[in-house]
């Protein structure tokens, strides 16, 4: 078994501490939702007048799917997200000791300020045919 590991390596490609605090630093997220498996980051981008909810997540998941993930907010009312793209793939982080996957999800304005709001009981992260349950810790600072 060790040969295989020497003549391919290691299966999953690594980040390490520099790459991983640029990617939330480069997504300027604050923490959406939290769970034993999984810590979700998220942050607004503008993108030729489209908006997108970037988010990073860190789980002990290895991510792995071409059919695409949705985050869902559920409370009063309910929020589904898809991902922009179809394909997701994680990397391994050294430094959280996690896998770390960058998703992008289309949103509206109305979507954003309800989240804002954060009159959510749950966030629920699916892919394939997996739900993990997160709650949700929305920070609602003004970014005027």
């Amino acid at each position: 078994m060790s040969f295989i590991k020497k003549l391919f390596g290691n299966a999953a490609p690594t980040a390490n501490s520099e790459e991983a605090f640029a990617m939330i630093d480069k997504i300027q997220a604050d923490k959406i939702a939290e769970s034993p498996e999984c810590i979700i980051f998220g942050g607004v981008e503008e993108l030729n007048g489209y908006l997108f909810l970037e988010t990073l997540i860190l789980s002990t998941m290895n991510l792995k799917t071409k059919s695409g993930v949705r985050l869902e907010f559920k409370g009063d009312s309910e929020i589904k997200l898809p991902s922009d793209t179809q394909e997701v793939e994680s990397e391994y982080s050294k430094v959280y000791q996690r896998y770390m996957s960058r998703i992008s999800f289309d949103i509206s304005e109305e979507e954003i300020e309800k989240i804002r709001a954060n009159n959510f009981e749950e966030v629920v992260f699916q892919y394939k045919k997996k739900a993990l349950k997160l709650a949700p810790l929305v920070n609602n600072k003004d970014n005027s």
